[in-house]
């Protein structure tokens, strides 16, 4: 798969499995169970207390979309892997791509770039439509918290949004 980080929420700078009983139910909710991914090596695990997000739902409101995390900080370069799952292998099909959004969620400065992207997504009168991401200039963040957005798009999607601490 390839991957992509880009920053969301710049200009704002700032579930569970219950009921899931088929691959396609799995996958349905697009809440992140059709893909495996890891973080800095780190396996993207459930949200272990929604406890930990309260603080950040003024911040942004992606912080209500949350329900997994890492075990514990990472540092250094970035690097996210993801792959689909049992449970996501049909639904995402074989040629799955992967998008990383980065949303912090305290005051650190992240250094990006517009950069123009083609939505195959997203037709306009047949057309693919032209979006301006934020791409961020370095693979470093600097400290602080971070909810980490990373969408499989292939055949359908799925989503995982994941609060990440960086050291």
């Amino acid at each position: 798969m390839k991957t992509t980080i880009a920053v969301l929420g710049l200009l704002s700078v700032l579930g569970g499995c219950a009921g899931i009983t088929s691959p396609q139910n799995a996958c349905i909710n697009r809440q992140g169970y059709c893909f495996d991914a890891t973080i800095n090596g780190q396996p993207v695990i459930p949200l272990q207390s929604r406890d930990l997000l309260a603080r950040y739902r003024d911040v942004s409101h992606y912080a209500s979309d949350a329900a997994w995390q890492l075990a514990g900080p990472i540092g250094g370069e970035i690097e996210v892997g993801a792959a689909a799952n049992e449970r996501g292998r049909d639904w995402l099909g074989p040629r799955a791509t992967v998008e990383v959004g980065v949303v912090p969620l305290g005051e650190q400065n992240l250094a990006s770039t517009p950069t123009l992207s083609k939505r195959e997504d997203v037709r306009i009168d047949g057309n693919a439509a032209v979006t301006v991401k934020q791409v961020l200039d370095k693979n470093v963040l600097p400290p602080g918290q971070y909810l980490f957005r990373i969408k499989a798009s292939g055949n359908n999607w799925d989503r995982k949004t994941v609060l990440v601490t960086v050291e």
